[in-house]
């Protein structure tokens, strides 16, 4: 991982919220409301998100993401009816109030099939160009990347945010970083109303309780022992660590070991699959003292490599966004997840190529969509090239599932049908169905 500047704390924004003046804003109108916004804003009231109270995990995220990405700021924001509230932030980002008009964030529900946002340079972006946010003398944004929040039934209820105060392009592997790490956002906050949303019996608001409920890992597979970027709640409860424990920056290693079938997979290494970023699976156990050596059987995925997993929707990229051809060097990040009991015979002790993996990979678990909303899949189609579900373990995921969409009728919350466009025929054209320089490979692009 690069070297990153670490400001002093003089010099970072206080964690309290600053209000807006309303002056500022009177004269400028955002983008229309999304159709399902009534039910988008019942989802919100649904999870009570707090947005006006900081989350130190939310924070942590944002502070990973301006490392991982070189860049100075990145916010989690939540949406409502008449305000936009950062609810947590990291870099040179306060946590702000803005009203709905001016949010960027909202553009992330315009399209009805997920998209990153990314607004290179809004000084020449008409959309943007006037916005007070940019206009404004200090701090003025000029380049914006938002992947959105999407809940359990589909909802967008904000966005994880990349921010500049100077023109940038980023690349496909890192909105794809973004985008699996938004989905780490939306696990924390729904997982924190598990036990409300099972009691209350809210049908369709969860991912699912297995993945709400499974321990994650972050690595930075290009540094010795595989420091731990991130770990999530699930993670630190099953190896039963002291509330308080730093786990940032502690080696895998620490707390893992091999098992006596996997041992000459270890001492091996896993160089290989690593400098090609492939995913692969490896039977280890944990450490003495690490609550109990029982044998798991761990997936390892790249960070730049696809959704976070198969319950995750899938969120495209713009299309002409440019591909890091040496992401394996300058993003050698992996997430970590350990495979369900019941599908542990499938994992193998040794490390796996991607095509073994992909033939493992669970199928494609639908959200239920709540009030007649579409799922995440409709006919934006032409606006993007490189989704999120690209390659690797979760490709045969996200060709079933944009397969699924394309053949289904589904009704949008005004009643109307909607309907996706069909995929590729046999009749068809070989070069139509050919990939594309740069593209996914999947059956939307």
């Amino acid at each position: 991982m690069g070297d990153v500047k670490v400001m002093d704390a003089a010099d970072l924004p206080s964690s309290e919220l600053v209000p807006y003046d309303p002056s500022k804003f009177e004269h400028y109108q955002g983008p229309p409301l999304p159709p399902d916004e009534d039910a988008r804003c019942r989802t919100l009231e649904a999870l009570a998100l707090q947005p006006e109270v900081d989350d130190p995990v939310l924070s942590s995220l944002c502070k990973l993401l301006c490392s991982l990405l070189k860049i100075p700021a990145a916010a989690v924001s939540i949406v409502e009816r008449e305000r936009q509230v950062l609810k947590s932030t990291g870099g040179t980002m306060p946590r702000t109030i803005v009203p709905r008009s001016a949010s960027f964030c909202q553009h992330t529900f315009v399209h009805k099939l997920p998209v990153v946002m990314v607004v290179e340079d809004t000084f020449k972006d008409e959309r943007f160009a006037n916005n007070p946010l940019v206009c404004r003398e200090v701090h003025p944004i000029r380049f914006y990347a938002g992947a959105p929040l999407i809940a359990s039934n589909g909802h967008r209820l904000g966005a994880m945010c990349l921010i500049d105060q100077k023109p940038r392009t980023l690349t496909v592997e890192d909105y794809r970083i973004l985008c699996n790490c938004a989905e780490m956002v939306v696990r924390r906050l729904e997982k924190q109303q598990v036990e409300v949303l099972e009691a209350t019996a809210v049908d369709g608001l969860l991912r699912s309780l297995n993945a709400l409920r499974q321990p994650l890992l972050l690595l930075d597979m290009g540094a010795r022992g595989w420091p731990i970027l991130h770990a999530n709640e699930a993670w630190t409860k099953s190896m039963a660590l002291k509330k308080g424990t730093e786990i940032r920056s502690q080696p895998f290693w620490d707390y893992y070991e091999a098992t006596p079938d996997s041992e000459d997979a270890v001492v091996q290494g896993f160089n290989e699959q690593i400098s090609q970023l492939l995913p692969f699976d490896v039977s280890l156990q944990l450490k003495e003292g690490c609550n109990s050596g029982w044998p798991l059987h761990l997936h390892f995925k790249p960070a730049t490599d696809g959704s976070l997993d198969h319950h995750a929707p899938l969120i495209a990229i713009p299309e002409g966004t440019p591909s890091n051809g040496n992401a394996a060097d300058d993003l050698p990040y992996y997430i970590v997840t350990i495979v369900d009991d019941e599908d542990a015979t499938s994992a193998p002790a040794q490390p796996a190529p991607a095509a073994s993996t992909q033939a493992a990979t669970p199928k494609r678990e639908e959200a239920t969509p709540q009030n007649s909303m579409p799922p995440a899949f409709s006919t934006d189609s032409a606006l993007v090239s490189n989704a999120t579900g690209a390659k690797g373990d979760n490709g045969a995921a996200k060709d079933a599932a944009a397969k699924d969409a394309a053949t289904e009728k589904m009704k949008d919350s005004s009643g109307e049908g909607v309907k996706a466009a069909p995929p590729p025929t046999s009749t068809q054209p070989a070069a139509k169905n050919a990939q594309k320089p740069g593209c996914c490979g999947c059956t939307i692009c």
